[in-house]
Formats: structure tokens, C-alpha cells, sequence
């Protein structure tokens, strides 16, 4: 009697080995194109990574314009600060060695006037600064 094949379909060798090989290469060529679709969104991802650098760096870009910006307002601000209290000064002194009347209107009008100004100007960076947070 004849041994019975255990297998339903039975290969020879060479055609097991052939299939074997075959199929390898397939595998093979299912991962090169998993690969390649990876690379490609890795291409992307890098591309789009540098444009957001790119976009980042324009707004630091900004940002430190505008704290250079701020910071010589506020040193322009400290300086005015200054001129009223140097022409009280004056004033206050004028009134003390009683000069004429005129320079004292003189002087009272122009403290007036740089108040009103630095209140501008302060006004101005009020809303510059609440524009731009």
C-alpha cells in the first residue's frame, strides 16, 4: 500500500523552494513600497517643519522690533517726564526773584503745554501697546 500525502496539494521540492523564493520577493516588494510612502511623508513632514522655522523666526523678527520700538518710547517718555519738572523748577525760582510777570505766563504756558503733550503722547502709547498685545 501507498503512503498517504498529508498535504492536499503536494509541491515537489524545487517548486516548494521556487514558491518560497517568490514569495519572499514579494514581501520584499510590499515593505520597499511601505518604505516609500514613509520617505515621502517624511520628505513632507521635514518640508513643512521648515516652513513653520521660517514662520517662527519672521515673528520673532517682530517681536524684537517692537520691544526695540517700546523701548525707545519709554526712553523718550523718561526725558519728558523730566522737562515739566525742570521748568517748575525754573518757575518756582523765576517767582521767587520776582521777575516779570510775562516770563512767569511765559513758563506757566509752556508747562501747560508739555503736560498736555506728554498726556497725548502717553495716550498714544496706551493704545499702540493695547493694539499690539
Amino acid at each position: 500500500m501507498k503512503k498517504k500525502n498529508t498535504k492536499p496539494f503536494a509541491l515537489s521540492k524545487r517548486a516548494e523552494e521556487a514558491m518560497t523564493a517568490n514569495g519572499f520577493g514579494v514581501i520584499l516588494e510590499e515593505f520597499r513600497e511601505i518604505f516609500k510612502v514613509l520617505a515621502e511623508g517624511q520628505k513632507m513632514l521635514f518640508e513643512r517643519m521648515g516652513r513653520m522655522e521660517k514662520h517662527v523666526d519672521g515673528i520673532e523678527n517682530r517681536k524684537d522690533g517692537m520691544e526695540s520700538s517700546l523701548k525707545t518710547i519709554m526712553e523718550y517718555l523718561s526725558r519728558i517726564d523730566d522737562k515739566p519738572k525742570d521748568i517748575r523748577a525754573e518757575l518756582a525760582e523765576i517767582k521767587k526773584e520776582k521777575a516779570g510777570q510775562k516770563e512767569v505766563t511765559a513758563l506757566e504756558t509752556r508747562v501747560s503745554r508739555l503736560e498736555s503733550e506728554l498726556a497725548s503722547i502717553r495716550g498714544t502709547l496706551s493704545q499702540t501697546a493695547a493694539v499690539r498685545v
